[in-house]
Protein backbone atom coordinates (compact mmCIF):
# COMPACT_ATOMS: atom_id res chain seq x y z
CA UNK A 1 0.00 0.00 0.00
CA UNK A 2 1.29 3.39 -0.49
CA UNK A 3 2.20 5.76 1.93
CA UNK A 4 -0.31 8.28 1.05
CA UNK A 5 -3.65 6.31 0.35
CA UNK A 6 -6.41 7.56 -0.98
CA UNK A 7 -9.50 8.08 1.56
CA UNK A 8 -13.28 8.83 0.45
CA UNK A 9 -16.31 9.13 1.94
CA UNK A 10 -18.39 6.79 -0.44
CA UNK A 11 -21.71 4.90 0.29
CA UNK A 12 -21.79 1.48 -0.71
CA UNK A 13 -23.06 2.27 -4.56
CA UNK A 14 -19.29 4.54 -4.76
CA UNK A 15 -21.11 7.78 -4.80
CA UNK A 16 -19.72 10.07 -2.67
CA UNK A 17 -21.38 10.58 0.56
CA UNK A 18 -20.94 12.68 3.47
CA UNK A 19 -22.54 10.33 6.06
CA UNK A 20 -20.82 7.71 4.94
CA UNK A 21 -17.80 5.73 6.82
CA UNK A 22 -14.27 6.53 5.41
CA UNK A 23 -12.91 4.43 3.27
CA UNK A 24 -9.36 3.95 1.52
CA UNK A 25 -8.81 2.64 -1.74
CA UNK A 26 -6.55 -1.00 -1.61
CA UNK A 27 -4.73 -1.26 -4.01
CA UNK A 28 -4.12 -4.84 -3.64
CA UNK A 29 -7.68 -5.74 -4.34
CA UNK A 30 -8.87 -2.83 -6.30
CA UNK A 31 -11.44 -2.00 -3.73
CA UNK A 32 -12.19 0.83 -1.21
CA UNK A 33 -12.13 -0.89 2.58
CA UNK A 34 -13.30 0.82 5.69
CA UNK A 35 -10.91 2.74 7.42
CA UNK A 36 -12.72 1.61 10.86
CA UNK A 37 -11.45 -1.25 11.93
CA UNK A 38 -14.54 -2.63 14.00
CA UNK A 39 -16.08 -1.85 9.68
CA UNK A 40 -13.55 -3.66 8.10
CA UNK A 41 -14.21 -6.71 9.95
CA UNK A 42 -17.80 -6.79 9.50
CA UNK A 43 -17.37 -6.40 5.76
CA UNK A 44 -14.58 -9.57 5.57
CA UNK A 45 -17.45 -11.25 7.24
CA UNK A 46 -19.94 -10.58 4.94
CA UNK A 47 -17.74 -11.01 2.05
CA UNK A 48 -16.45 -14.52 3.53
CA UNK A 49 -20.31 -15.54 3.86
CA UNK A 50 -21.25 -14.44 0.39
CA UNK A 51 -18.57 -17.29 -0.90
CA UNK A 52 -19.64 -19.94 -3.25
CA UNK A 53 -20.42 -22.62 -0.81
CA UNK A 54 -20.81 -26.66 -1.80
CA UNK A 55 -24.88 -26.31 -2.25
CA UNK A 56 -25.37 -30.46 -1.96
CA UNK A 57 -22.96 -30.29 1.62
CA UNK A 58 -25.24 -28.52 2.87
CA UNK A 59 -28.33 -30.06 2.16
CA UNK A 60 -26.62 -33.45 2.95
CA UNK A 61 -25.98 -31.47 6.06
CA UNK A 62 -29.23 -30.22 6.79
CA UNK A 63 -30.56 -33.99 6.49
CA UNK A 64 -28.47 -35.12 9.33
CA UNK A 65 -29.58 -32.52 11.30
CA UNK A 66 -33.08 -33.97 10.56
CA UNK A 67 -32.25 -37.59 10.62
CA UNK A 68 -30.08 -36.91 14.39
CA UNK A 69 -33.14 -35.18 15.61
CA UNK A 70 -35.09 -37.90 14.70
CA UNK A 71 -32.66 -40.82 16.91
CA UNK A 72 -31.47 -42.03 13.36
CA UNK A 73 -28.46 -40.38 12.79
CA UNK A 74 -26.67 -43.38 11.16
CA UNK A 75 -29.51 -44.77 9.08
CA UNK A 76 -28.82 -41.94 6.59
CA UNK A 77 -30.60 -43.48 2.99
CA UNK A 78 -31.48 -46.82 4.55
CA UNK A 79 -34.52 -46.84 3.15
CA UNK A 80 -35.58 -49.94 3.06
CA UNK A 81 -33.31 -53.79 2.40
CA UNK A 82 -32.60 -54.19 -0.84
CA UNK A 83 -31.78 -57.96 -0.09
CA UNK A 84 -34.93 -59.07 0.99
CA UNK A 85 -37.47 -56.38 -0.05
CA UNK A 86 -39.16 -55.79 3.08
CA UNK A 87 -39.80 -52.36 4.85
CA UNK A 88 -39.66 -52.05 8.43
CA UNK A 89 -41.02 -49.04 10.46
CA UNK A 90 -37.64 -47.30 10.92
CA UNK A 91 -36.47 -47.43 7.21
CA UNK A 92 -40.43 -45.84 6.28
CA UNK A 93 -39.04 -43.14 8.91
CA UNK A 94 -35.97 -42.74 7.33
CA UNK A 95 -37.90 -42.47 3.97
CA UNK A 96 -40.38 -39.92 5.07
CA UNK A 97 -37.63 -37.43 6.63
CA UNK A 98 -36.00 -37.26 3.45
CA UNK A 99 -38.59 -36.95 1.33
CA UNK A 100 -40.01 -33.99 3.36
CA UNK A 101 -36.58 -32.56 4.15
CA UNK A 102 -35.96 -32.58 0.27
CA UNK A 103 -38.98 -30.51 -0.13
CA UNK A 104 -38.66 -28.37 1.86
CA UNK A 105 -35.13 -27.66 0.66
CA UNK A 106 -36.32 -27.15 -3.36
CA UNK A 107 -39.04 -24.36 -1.58
CA UNK A 108 -36.52 -22.70 0.22
CA UNK A 109 -33.09 -22.81 -2.36
CA UNK A 110 -35.02 -22.71 -5.63
CA UNK A 111 -34.39 -19.27 -6.40
CA UNK A 112 -30.58 -18.93 -5.09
Amino acid sequence: MSKNPLQMRINKRGETDQNAPLREFDELTGEFEYVDLELKKKSQFRKARKRIRDVLADKQEGLKKHLRRAGLENKMGKTGDSLTGKLSAENKQVAHIQQEHSKVYIKRYKDR
